[in-house]
């Protein structure tokens, strides 16, 4: 069959691969450039396509004209696969358009190079996940997409901290591939082939109990790779350390191909969810999306602090999701259906402002050479156009209307409003918590990145580098700018979109998502609805009286600033990301286990000290209390067990016809 721009797509990308390890050495800068040339002639074809699904509803496929190990090899690209593809679109064109410059100056280990042919291979790895139509297919993309995402995150593979985001993140993310390859083919028990359609033939025959341990398995292997608390202990660790245009990718497109499988295994291979299901994506979106922000607010490191702030949204988007499958079971289409749709909407919304603010924290690192939040401050003088883009991104993160962040949350937060209306049942009676626990997670946000906005960019520089930062270069901007502007188009745009995006729940195998009418507002669950586009004009046109009437005869007069009697006032009289936090790391201090010293290191102590150092740390909950105990179990065991690890053959034997045994009776069974 005639390929499509989304299978062109894919061979653009692996051939400039290809090529560009074989002239690295020659011609180096020009490999780099042709590298973000070709990533955007491939993700530009390839949004064409996944725009074209999701207006006509109608999915494209290709047969390969190859046969692999176990069936012929096809891929297909449907409405779901294609909200997904056009994240990718978005993040990656800017990132492309970000990488040669960064690349320059950023002085990272690894080859420019080097870093654009792997960066070109994940991003072609993500396109072949997506449009697999078999488990050996996607599972095979899968395992390629991880290893090639640990690639990129060892560009400084010297450091020991790299090394160990990078080993963290293998071990986490393979053993949530064997829970979820476990869970697809127990769901799949003897079907014919391994193809999507034979799943789901399959698993609509499974018995209860089957299913729910397949369905648990599937979610919990696939939540692992988009950071679900407690699943989530590499993200905060793997993110910041690698570099700023791949945190980008990583943040706003990878972790989103857990969501994906997440959303195919429980919608569509696994046919109609059960009730339960919805439930249970409902808990452990509340509890990743507070703790997420609850643990971000307490970081100093920007890209740490953005990192779990990824932890939080993924939350959000399961928010969404479940709540669609609760409302279904509850006898509420409408909420159903809206619900679904936002948080579809809310992967491509957070793929916008996270790959926005890690642009802009690379942007920072290059201009005032750290991530430290407290070795910051004024960069919006130097840095005027990374700050706008910052701002804009810290807005739509926060979910302030009219951007982007506000449009899909708030129609999450409407659905649980909406469910209060249904028959009596649980989620008649759970909807007024989730809907708090959403609306204490947007304030949180938003007191975070007030935070980080005027920490780092407003008031006076607290460090010689943050006294001489200086701006990124035009491409830069124009990537942080695109993204920006993404931001605020998605915002006024959602009445059209999120009907388009309510299509996906009806084509898949559930199929009992109604899809929402064009309205052109958002909501419609008559609990009040909003028009985007009416809110900006209405704060365009109050923010211009506002500056005419307070302007109009005013005088600006530049004064100093009065230091009670102690001359000027330096960077270090202004609010630090501790002072800011402390007020809720107390309220939270539960769930922190702050830890802090203070040492005295002028003046004479206790009574007289005249300058002091304090230094706190947080308690790794999870850590702590779920993984090292763990740990520790696994290494008694494994000490029990090490006599038959040696090399006697006498062992060897005994235990090889031991497993052989088990293995001929399974399969003879």
């Amino acid at each position: 069959m005639r390929g499509t721009l989304a299978h062109f797509a894919l061979l653009l990308l692996l051939g400039y691969a290809a090529l560009a390890f074989a002239a690295a050495r020659a011609a180096p800068a020009v490999v780099v450039r042709l590298g973000a040339v070709v990533q955007v002639a491939a993700l530009g074809l390839a949004s064409v396509d996944a725009v074209r699904v999701l207006m006509t509803g109608a999915p494209q496929r290709v047969a390969l004209p190859f046969t692999g190990p176990f069936a012929p090899v096809a891929l297909r690209l449907d409405p779901l696969a294609a909200v997904f593809v056009c994240a990718l679109a978005l993040v990656g064109l800017a990132v492309a358009l970000y990488a040669p410059a960064y690349l320059d100056r950023a002085g990272h280990r690894m080859s420019g190079p080097a870093l654009q042919a792997l960066l070109s291979l994940l991003e072609a790895s993500i396109l072949a996940v997506l449009l697999a139509e078999d488990l050996v297919g996607f599972f095979v993309a899968w395992e390629i997409m991880t290893g090639l995402a640990t690639a990129v995150v060892l560009a400084d593979g010297h450091r020991a901290e790299v090394k160990r985001a990078a080993i963290l993140y293998l071990v986490v993310t393979h053993i949530g591939t064997f829970a979820a390859l476990a869970g697809l083919l127990l769901l799949l028990g003897d079907a014919p082939s391994y193809s999507f359609d034979a799943l789901r033939a399959a698993a609509a025959s499974r018995t209860p109990l089957v299913y729910g341990i397949g369905i648990c398995l599937a979610l919990a292997g696939f939540g692992a790779k988009a950071g679900v608390v407690p699943l989530h202990i590499w993200l905060p660790e793997a993110h910041p350390v690698a570099p700023s245009h791949v945190s980008s990718l990583l943040s706003g497109v990878i972790i989103k191909v857990g969501i994906y499988a997440m959303v195919r295994t429980a919608l569509d291979l696994a046919g109609p969810p059960p009730a339960w299901v919805g439930h249970l994506l409902l808990v452990v979106g509340l509890v990743s999306a507070l703790l997420g922000v609850l643990y971000a607010l307490a970081q100093h490191d920007l890209k740490r602090l953005l990192a779990f702030h990824s932890v939080e949204n993924i939350g959000i988007i399961l928010l969404g999701v479940g709540l669609g499958i609760s409302a279904q079971h509850a006898g509420l289409p409408t909420v159903a259906a809206l619900a679904l749709a936002a948080g579809l909407f809310h992967v491509v919304n957070h793929a916008v402002f996270k790959g926005l603010l890690f642009l802009c924290a690379g942007s920072v690192h290059l201009g005032a050479h750290t991530h430290d939040l407290e070795e910051m401050g004024g960069l919006l003088r130097h840095m005027p156009s990374t700050g706008r883009a910052f701002l804009i991104g810290a807005l739509a993160i926060s979910a302030l209307p009219p951007l982007n962040g506000f449009a899909s949350e708030w129609l999450v937060l409407q659905g649980f409003v909406g469910a209060t209306q249904g028959s009596p049942g649980l989620l008649r009676a759970t909807a007024p918590l989730f809907a708090g626990g959403l609306a204490l997670t947007g304030a949180l946000a938003a007191a975070c990145f007030v935070k980080a906005f005027a920490v780092a960019f407003l008031a006076l520089p607290r460090s010689e580098n943050a006294l001489h930062a200086v701006e990124v270069g035009p491409m830069q901007r124009l990537a942080q700018n695109a993204l920006a502007l993404s931001c605020v188009g998605l915002g006024l745009a959602a009445p059209w979109v999120v009907p388009v995006l309510s299509r996906v729940g009806a084509s898949l195998g559930a199929g009992r998502f109604t899809p929402i009418p064009q309205t052109g507002v958002l909501g419609g669950l008559g609990v009040g609805s909003v028009q985007p586009a009416v809110l900006a004009v209405a704060g365009l046109a109050l923010g211009t009286a506002l500056w005419v009437w307070l302007g109009r005869g005013m005088k600006a007069r530049a004064t100093g600033t009065w230091a009670c009697g102690q001359g000027s006032v330096d960077g270090r009289a202004a609010y630090t990301a501790s002072a800011f936090s402390n007020p809720i790391r107390r309220i939270f201090s539960n769930l922190y286990q702050f830890e802090r010293a203070t040492v005295p290191v002028a003046g004479a102590a206790p009574y007289f000290v005249m300058r002091s150092k304090t230094r706190g740390a947080i308690s790794p909950l999870f850590e702590e209390h779920l993984y090292q105990p763990a740990l520790r179990l696994l290494r008694w065991t494994s000490d029990r067990f090490a006599p038959w690890a040696s090399p006697s053959p006498n062992r060897g034997l005994v235990v090889f016809a031991v497993v052989a045994a088990l293995l001929l009776t399974w399969a003879a069974s």
